[in-house]
């Protein structure tokens, strides 16, 4: 269930245009199970469960996560050539709490980026019809699942009519926090002879930190998993995309990418 409010101021300023918006939301996530099974049956081939040759088991298991957010983004652009947008968010997290401490349950990751089409100031080549290089600089945060910081008692196998429980099979982190994507992109949209051929280049950077991991951990501590922040994960790439439009008449256009 998502919950949003959004309000939005646009203006026109001489040679400037602003657009501004402020929001928040609520995300309530709710999970349930019930599993009900037989181990064995009385009469081979009716699986019903009221063929069962041996008590049943019933496993229950129900989750709960909100998250409060508020949020930003203003767009600011001058005489149709420079644009800037800049973004911020921050979440609260009830994945990320713990009965004693809620230290740890809010996370911002701010954004900017800018965009400047070279082709609306300079007077450049014939062949070059449009021309625009673009940079931005972004955060991204992340929480995680239900139960990840405290651990629970989980409904087992009955015995002698008694319900029994036992404690979860990963390891809780009270000081779990949440993961955060830092990403840096440099890029150019370059379009020759009319748009007939277009190259639009990216190179990136994205730096990922306190991964949230359930690391395996031997069976003779009692639980099988642990969970941990991880380390840090880096990944950089260049994308190249080559467009051509070989024929362009009225009622018919071939475009072509690689």
């Amino acid at each position: 269930n998502n919950s949003d409010v959004l309000v939005n101021y646009q203006k026109q300023l001489g040679n400037f245009s602003l657009d501004v918006s402020f929001g928040a939301n609520r995300m309530d996530q709710q999970a349930t199970t019930v599993q009900t099974q037989a181990l064995a049956l009385a009469q081979p081939g009716i699986f019903r469960l009221s063929n069962a040759a041996v008590p049943l088991e019933v496993f229950e298991f129900e989750s709960r996560k909100r998250i409060n957010s508020v949020y930003g983004l203003a767009k600011l652009g001058y005489k149709d050539f420079i644009f800037v947008d800049v973004t911020g968010r921050n979440d609260w997290s009830s994945a990320l709490a713990t009965p004693s401490s809620t230290a740890n349950t809010a996370f911002f990751y701010p954004s900017i980026s800018s965009s400047f089409i070279l082709s609306n100031v300079f007077d450049l080549p014939n062949r070059v019809s449009f021309a625009k290089v673009r940079a931005s600089y972004a955060q991204v945060g992340n929480d995680t699942d239900p139960f990840q910081t405290v651990g629970v008692f989980l409904a087992q196998v009955p015995f002698n009519g008694q319900p029994t429980f036992s404690d979860q099979s990963a390891i809780a982190n009270a000081n779990l926090l949440p993961e955060r994507t830092t990403s840096i992109e440099l890029g150019a949209d370059l379009r020759f002879y009319d748009d007939r051929l277009n190259l639009d280049f990216t190179w990136y950077s994205a730096l990922t930190e306190n991964q949230i991991i359930s690391l395996p951990i031997p069976v003779s501590s009692g639980y099988s998993e642990q969970v941990v922040n991880g380390g840090s994960v880096r990944s950089e790439g260049i994308e190249v995309l080559l467009g051509l439009t070989p024929i362009r008449k009225p009622g018919f256009v071939w475009n072509t990418h690689l």
